[in-house]
């Protein structure tokens, strides 16, 4: 049975880790298709999806962790779908309904795109909480196939929208039948039949709000996810933001090179999140080994990062946009070392510990990024000592935690 397991999460690392190269592959992809001011416009349209998608990110870990780990066979995915479905739909609303406004926030060209972003919100419920509920059901092979067809479905249908003559909207188009791919994918690749449209999509009842009230450890540890996943799009943000059209695409682009560690170290995360539910107790030199391989790959991706921008992006990179890269390097790596040691602290009970985690990295981050100047060199800078202090409280709660919540 050990022997099954080990087997099915290698194939779920090899097949999320091509997936991940697949993912990183998009950009590039994109970037060769389109010029700086329109890849900005698409890397804040990924960061509006990847900020909109963080609460349904985080319902994906806590579907994981509650179908690993739950005693009855009361589907508690379910509810916490039905939960957020009627405040996202509102959300997605008032980004169609504000989309001028936001869009001259943003800097965009066309406010037309927030309105495929707002579709692919709505998307992004089932396609994130399915595929988590598959993962807590140990079907890691399938979901990481799944995650494989996703990709290249994103890839192939931006690259030919583009190409026919879309612009930024056809890479946006990309993802959206990407994501919309993995709904079907997932029903069907499902053991338990628990996973059904109609009852994500159905408005909440009483009793599921009772059932959130009574549990609030649940809450907390939805709430921590959700922090922590919006965290990794803030670079991004601020630059789109902050800097003209032509720097901000400049600065996505760096951005894109610099998460090449936390592209590689999610699925290998995921597996130890499962692992650190299933025994919490002596996971500490599988913790460093990971921790170790992050830094390890942050190091070797600085060196090669002339080239790559080179081969990838067609970049010529000047003195400052190298130190712009290394500090993103330092930002993301501190980022994926944040997200084991708040899986471990999980696992073990810790859910206020991760609150407290999770409140301080986003407040101090933002506050960071808020009082930037309008320069790269002082959003990366920002960015980097925020997500180190993160990682660090993090590591200190993890070590000076003795007893076990749960």
């Amino acid at each position: 049975m050990r022997k099954k397991i080990t087997s099915a999460s290698l194939w779920f690392t090899v097949l999320s880790l091509t997936a991940s190269a697949l993912n990183f592959l998009y950009y590039p992809v994109v970037a060769h298709l389109l010029n700086l001011s329109q890849f900005g416009d698409v890397q804040i349209g990924v960061s509006f999806i990847m900020q909109a998608a963080a609460l349904f990110s985080s319902l994906n870990l806590v579907a994981l962790f509650i179908s690993a780990g739950k005693g009855g066979t009361e589907n508690v995915t379910a509810r916490l779908e039905r939960i957020l479905i009627l405040p996202s739909a509102v959300g997605a609303a008032l980004v169609v309904m504000l989309a001028q406004p936001i869009s001259q926030i943003l800097q965009l060209h066309d406010p037309s795109l927030l309105y495929l972003l707002a579709l692919i919100f709505i998307l992004n419920i089932p396609a994130s909480t399915w595929v988590g509920t598959l993962q807590g059901e140990e079907s890691f092979v399938r979901s990481g196939l799944i995650a494989l067809c996703a990709s290249a479905v994103k890839i192939i249908v931006s690259a030919l929208m583009i190409v026919a003559g879309f612009g930024a909207h056809g890479a946006i188009i990309g993802i959206l039948v990407g994501t919309a791919c993995i709904i079907p994918l997932a029903y069907f690749a499902q053991k338990s039949s628990s996973l059904d449209v109609r009852q994500t999509f159905r408005l909440p009842t009483k009793t599921d709000f009772r059932f959130l009230f009574q549990r609030p450890s649940l809450s907390l540890l939805l709430l921590s996810f959700l922090l922590l996943a919006l965290l990794s799009t803030f670079d991004a943000l601020f630059a789109k933001i902050h800097l003209s059209p032509e720097p901000a695409g400049m600065f996505a682009q760096l951005s894109i090179m610099a998460k090449i560690p936390y592209f590689l170290a999610t699925p290998v995360s995921i597996i130890l999140f499962r692992q650190f539910i299933n025994s919490p107790e002596k996971q500490a030199r599988r913790l460093a080994i990971y921790a170790g391989a992050v830094t390890v790959a942050s190091v070797a991706i600085f060196f090669c990062i002339p080239v790559a921008a080179n081969l990838l992006f067609q970049l010529k990179l000047e003195p400052n946009h190298i130190t712009i890269a290394a500090l993103l390097l330092l930002a993301f790596g501190a980022f994926s070392i944040t997200n084991s040691l708040v899986f471990l602290m999980i696992a073990r009970g810790s859910v206020r510990q991760t609150f407290a985690v999770a409140i301080f990295g986003f407040i101090c981050i933002t506050a960071l990024l808020i009082t930037s100047d309008a320069s790269g060199e002082s959003i990366a800078w920002r960015y980097a000592i925020g997500q180190t202090a993160t990682s660090l409280l993090a590591l200190a709660m993890l070590r000076y935690t003795k007893r076990y919540v749960r």
